[in-house]
């Protein structure tokens, strides 16, 4: 019996399996807010469901982006995390309309890293091809494995089978793979939906502590060793710098509870807004800080994506690329003298092209 269970566990397409397990849960309470009406509805199927606040930064500015929008151009909107998606799979195959507008979550999990995200969005491409589907902005990145690149093949033709699919990468990396690979599809280079993110309070200066905070990963995209951490510390310790440890990782999880996930993401900002450094290999962790206007040393992690959406940030001078070449030391007493200011409409052209290419099926978009 398990060798059967394996197999099919190995052979059955990812929305046949969403289809077999569907069959046997229940529908959860989220579709109470659907109103069976003839307004076009935008279904954003996938939010996070997990304890991390970069992911929650993007859902967060997906629901900003999505409200604005859909009450521009008459679309009721309509939330989902992704840990709904297998329990009212049916529900939305007979609910959901030819033109309703489906949106998946974006992020950095286009990939092998990360399959159940991956499964779940490739069988919205398949299961919806009458509906216009937009993925968010997304990093493509597949390991040189033979499963990965298996995997890539097989997602590579999904993709292309769908005539109404338009996907947004976050960084020129990703862009080039995808306008290659998804040569079916519409494909835009557009920001990290972060850079949107509904924050506006400004730095305090005064508030400075002479703090220096660590937002580091300990898992597999880490990119500096424990060893070499101790060494920074050590460093800013003898400088008089007070040194803590913080991280976007997060055992508290917010389903589609936009609220209270915007309140958690505030609150790290204003804690790295207090800092007089903030030091990072996490790219939302980059971001965040970029927000609340704190100097920033980043750190590149195994892949491309942090030093590709790093490209949208390089224009702040308080926001530094560490390469490896460099002295740290000599960065670090560098920045000192640096300062910068976020600024939303720098990146407002590029949402108000996305909400046209949505709403409007804009194909000239560039």
């Amino acid at each position: 019996m398990n060798n059967i269970k394996n197999y099919l566990k190995k052979n059955l397409y990812p929305w046949t399996k969403a289809k077999i397990k569907s069959l046997y849960k229940d529908k959860t309470t989220s579709i109470s807010q659907f109103e069976n009406n003839d307004k076009p509805k935008v279904y954003l199927l996938d939010l996070p469901a997990h304890g991390n606040l970069g992911d929650e930064a993007i859902a967060v500015s997906e629901y900003a982006f999505l409200k604005k929008y859909c009450k521009k151009y008459g679309y009721d909107l309509m939330l989902f995390n992704i840990g709904e998606f297998i329990p009212n799979l049916w529900w939305y195959k007979k609910n959901i309309k030819k033109n309703d507008i489906i949106v998946c979550h974006g992020g950095g999990n286009i990939g092998d890293e990360y399959d159940f995200f991956e499964d779940v969005r490739r069988t919205i491409i398949h299961e919806f091809k009458k509906n216009r589907i937009i993925v968010f902005p997304q990093t493509y990145y597949f390991n040189s494995t033979e499963e990965a690149k298996k995997s890539e093949v097989f997602g590579r033709r999904v993709y292309n089978n769908n005539d109404n699919l338009v996907i947004f990468a976050r960084e020129k990396y990703s862009y080039d793979k995808m306008k290659r690979n998804f040569y079916n599809c519409q494909v835009f280079l557009t920001p990290d939906m972060v850079f949107n993110y509904p924050y506006t309070k400004k730095k305090d200066e005064s508030s400075k502590t002479n703090k220096v905070l660590f937002c580091m990963r300990d898992d597999v995209e880490a990119s500096l060793s424990e060893k070499d951490i101790k060494k920074l510390e050590a460093f800013f310790t003898e400088q008089g710098y007070d040194v803590q440890y913080t991280d976007t990782a997060t055992e508290e999880e917010f389903g589609s509870d936009i609220t209270r996930a915007q309140k958690a993401v505030d609150a790290k900002i204003q804690e790295f807004s207090i800092a007089d450094f903030v030091l990072t290999d996490r790219l939302h962790g980059m971001v965040l800080t970029a927000l609340s206007g704190t100097n920033c040393i980043v750190f590149s992690n195994y892949n491309y994506k942090v030093k590709g959406v790093y490209q949208w940030l390089k224009e702040y001078e308080g926001i530094h690329f560490y390469k490896n070449s460099e002295n740290i030391l000599d960065v670090i007493e560098g920045l000192k003298s640096k300062s910068y200011r976020y600024s939303h409409e720098q990146y407002s052209k590029y949402f108000d092209r996305m909400a046209k290419t949505i709403f409007e099926k804009d194909v000239n978009n560039k």
